[in-house]
Parts: structure tokens; sequence; C-alpha cells
């Protein structure tokens, strides 16, 4: 084709689109993530991490949350590379500045860009997904194939929920719960385009919701869950079993005790080039979904004439589309398919920023140093309460000992966490970094006329005429809440002790936000903090992508 662009595609996604319309060839840049299709990786890398993506997840998170909050990219662009490859095109995004490079980052970073036209996607649905590849194909020239490729992929859904239809629909039950976790360590649920995907896939998607971002959770939120799929952002098979064994989630006896994991209905999938990616690919992350949802409901029990009668019942789709044992496996299948010959090395193989190369190192050796200190031991009460405990951890915050204050947070908190560095990390993403010396925001626990209810796990609206707050509990193994209001500081001049307002009806102000501490309390000691949950933020303070939501910590 006469004139064709030269491209450069600073996302992933957008690379398989560029490839899938036919037009690989005209690529002549791409970021460090494009690693799909391989003819891709032939052209040379434009960008380069700030933040080393090997990190342990949780690290790696405050890393990457923490380079964003400063105000500093969290991708690195070789402007004088971009300009020397003349692009016709180039194709970026503007959905959130963590995830990858932006059009602002790249007009920041290359003065000079030559006339190239900027195309930039923002995708959060299925539609947003379909409408990238019409756009896309129309910046390169070729609308014709774009519409072609659109209803190829519409055609491939629809196909899937006719076979799950007529294999499954005799059954008349309910869609299966499907739970896709997008990140382990804090955990998260899922959003944006996966919801329509297990909808596609005749299964109903719990912790999260469609076009959302990635909601923060507590593994109680994963209870309901008829099946669990583990295929964290960017992770390969490999990368989540790697992870799943640093972090010891499949050792905790709450993970242990959630249904879809005691009915072994818990799988692990790719989660680099299915699920969280915005490509073609969405069709097979929905053939994944369609297999493993739609399994037997019950592991063999070795009686041959009850499996036979409920493989009867329920024969399940498992390997139908090709993807069991490539794109997927259950969990007790992960160590076989880790160690077969070729598996994915867990380590991505990529050229960092400079920073980014020494700041890793100096986490490494920092964490080892804290790692090996002593933890302070808790100087509380016998008769502590839960507010007494949340009372010390603020004040420990707010003078800066991070370290007395991560000495207040329960044993499987701290061993999950495992060094207060660590703890500190997250202390410095938003809306931790209020509870920080110098952040200029004050908190203190609620009274009982700021209505916290405490004792049930949720936070209710009081009943008129009810007295607000309720007794703390002190059962062996019952959790609580205790809420914590934080607000701006009082402006010079004002009422002492002034922390904020409320409006006629008593709704806290847009200056004034509330965290909730949920501590467990067990028998025969104190009771010392789980973990803590945002349960209302202003948006002027939420983070680029992450709403208020579940926050472990």
């Amino acid at each position: 084709m006469a004139n064709e662009p030269r491209v450069i595609s600073l996302l992933s996604a957008t690379t398989d689109i560029v490839c899938r319309l036919g037009m690989a060839h005209c690529l002549v840049g791409r970021s460090h993530g494009c690693d799909y299709p391989e003819l891709a990786r032939s052209v040379p890398v434009v960008t380069a991490p700030n933040v080393d993506p090997n990190l342990p997840s949780a690290a790696l998170d405050a890393a990457v949350r923490d380079q964003a909050a400063s105000g500093g990219p969290v991708y690195r662009i070789d402007a004088a590379l971009v300009e020397s490859l003349r692009a016709d095109v180039i194709i970026t995004q503007s959905q959130c500045r963590i995830c990858a490079v932006t059009a602002d980052d790249l007009q920041s970073a290359c003065r000079a860009l030559g006339g190239a036209r900027v195309v930039s996607v923002q995708p959060t649905t299925l539609d947003d997904v379909f409408s990238d590849v019409r756009v896309i194909a129309g910046a390169l020239g070729v609308p014709e194939r774009g519409a072609r490729l659109e209803a190829k992929m519409r055609a491939q859904l629809a196909a899937i929920g006719a076979i799950v239809s007529a294999a499954v629909g005799a059954a008349a039950r309910a869609p299966p719960r499907v739970a896709h976790l997008e990140w382990l360590e804090p955990l998260m649920g899922s959003g944006y385009w996966v919801a329509e995907l297990c909808e596609a896939a005749g299964a109903r998607m719990i912790a999260g919701s469609r076009g959302g971002s990635a909601p923060l959770i507590p593994l109680a939120a994963l209870e309901s869950a008829d099946a669990i799929i583990i295929a964290p952002c960017g992770f390969t098979i490999e990368r989540s079993a790697n992870e799943l064994r640093a972090i010891g989630l499949l050792d905790d006896e709450a993970w242990r005790a959630l249904p879809a994991v005691r009915a072994r209905r818990v799988y692990i999938a790719d989660g680099n080039r299915h699920f969280n990616r915005s490509a073609c690919t969405v069709v097979q992350a929905a053939e994944i979904v369609a297999e493993l949802a739609h399994a037997p409901r019950a592991p063999p029990t070795g009686d041959g004439d009850n499996d036979a009668a409920a493989a009867a019942r329920d024969p399940g789709l498992v390997g139908l589309w090709g993807h069991h044992g490539n794109l997927w496996v259950r969990l007790d299948e992960l160590d076989a398919f880790v160690s077969r010959d070729g598996a994915e090395p867990v380590r991505k193989c990529l050229r960092l920023a400079p920073s980014a190369s020494s700041a890793a190192a100096d986490l490494g050796a920092h964490n080892a140093a804290v790692g090996a200190e002593a933890m302070p031991a808790p100087n509380l009460p016998a008769e502590a309460t839960p507010r007494d405990v949340v009372r010390a951890q603020l004040a420990a915050l707010r003078a800066g000992d991070v370290r007395g204050a991560f000495a207040l947070n329960s044993g499987a908190n701290r061993a999950r966490l495992r060094t207060a560095e660590r703890f500190a990390q997250i202390l410095k993403m938003d809306p931790y970094d209020a509870l920080l010396p110098g952040s200029g925001w004050m908190a203190r626990v609620a009274d009982d006329d700021d209505g916290a209810v405490e004792g049930d796990g949720e936070q209710h609206a009081p009943a008129a005429g009810a007295a607000h707050g309720a007794k703390e509990r002190d059962a062996v193994g019952s959790r609580v809440h205790v809420h914590v209001v934080v607000a701006r500081e009082a402006a010079p001049g004002a009422a002492a002790g002034a922390i904020g307002g409320v409006d006629a009806r008593g709704t806290p102000d847009a200056m004034t936000r509330t965290l909730t501490f949920e501590l467990v309390l067990c028998a025969h000691s104190e009771p010392a903090c789980e973990f803590w949950r945002t349960d209302a933020v202003h948006p002027a303070k939420a983070p680029c992508g992450v709403a208020p939501a579940v926050r472990t910590a």
C-alpha cells in the first residue's frame, strides 16, 4: 500500500491491534511492555520503566503509586529515539498514567514530534475496546479492516454465549459467580471490561464492576465466589506462582476457608496477555472464563457411580477452546505447569530507566536491614480497647514512628507485610499519607456523634432516634471496626481543636474523609489492627485509576 504510515505503539494492547489489522510491517517503535505478537519484539523499544516491574507485588504497587504521587513520570521516554524514528502515527493511552505512557508524558518528553499524529485510547468497557479497533484502523488508513476485525470479535463473543447456553442452559441454574484477582498484594478485584467478558461466558463477576477500576478488597469479598481466577495484571502464570509462594496467601487460614478454595475452584490464568489487556485477546479471555466457570462443580470423589451422575448433570466446558493447560490451570496443577520444559521465566528481561536500577537495589538492601531488626513491643495496657489501639497507632504515625505503628498491627498482618519498610511504602500512598506528619491533615478516632457503627463489619446510617455507634465487641475471634475521621488541619485563627466541618445534614464536608481500621479480637491477647479500609475519600485525593475501596495494609 502506497504511503503506508510509520507507527510507534506505546501500549501493548494497541500493538496487538495494529498487528491484527495486518499492519505489523508499519511498526517502527514500541513500548517496553509490547511483547505480543512475537514479531513486534523486533522493533526498537522507546520507553523504560522508572520502577522495576520485577519487584514483589506489594513493593511494586507502593513504588509505582509513590512515583505517580510525586508528580514524576512512571515511565521514561527516549525522546531522541522517538524523534529519529520519524513516526507518522504514535499510539498511546490516556486512561491511567500508572499503567502506561500517556499522551501528556509523550508531549512533555518529546518537544518535536515532526507533525506525527498522536492517537490516544481510553478503554474502560468492551465497547471501548471495539471503538479502539476502529479508531486505530482509521488512523492507519485501513478503516475497512477495522470494521471486519470488530465484526469478527463480536461474532466470536456471541458464539461463546451460544455454546454456553446450549451446554448448561438446561440446568436452569444461576450463572456462576466468578472473582478475578487483578493484583495479589494488596488484594484487588477486577473492573473495566472483565465483567462483560464474564457475562459473555455465561458467568457473573463479583468483587468489581463493569467499567470501574479494580477495587481493593478483603478476603471476605471472595466468600460468595463459585470460582476464583488469579490473573494479576502483567503476570504470566509462572510469575503468579512465584508471587503466591512469596506472600503466603495460600497458607492463610481465611483463604483456605473460602468456599471456592474448599471446592477446588481456584484457577491461575495468564494475566499478561489476557484479562488485563484491552486487545483482541479479550475474546480468548472470555473463552477462558467459559472453560473454568462451567467446570464440574465438585471434584471427583472416587465413587464411580456418583461421579458419573455428577458429570451427566454438569458436563462442564473444560478444554473446549483448548486453553486449559495453556492459558489457565487449576491451582492443584500449578506446580506441574511451572516445572515443565520451556516454562516462562519469572523475571521480565527489560531495560530499566537508570533511576529504577539503583532504587531497586537500595530497596532490597533496606528491606533486608529492616527485616533483621526486632519489632518494638506494643506498649498498651492489658485492658486496652480497639479504640485505644487505633489511637496509639495514630499517635505513633503522627510522631513519625512507623515501626511502633507497625508493631500494633496483628501478627498475621505483620507476617504478610514482613517488614516495617513495606508498611511504610503503603503509608506513603493516598489516602494513608494523610496520617503522616507534615501532611496537612489531622486524624482522630471518631466519636459516637460521628455515626460510626462498630462490631458488625459494615458501616450503616444510624436509625432514626437510635444512638450513634455501638458497643465494641470483645469476643474470641470477633472483628470490630473503628472509624477514623481525617480532615484538613484548621486554618490559622480557627477554634482550638477544629478538625474539619460538616454540612447542615451532618455530612462530612469536601475536606473530610473517613478511614476504617478493622481489628481482630483474640482470646488472651490485646486487640490488633488487621487491615484498614477507606469508606470515603474526597475525589481530589483519590489516586489515578483507583476508586475508594477496601485497602489491606
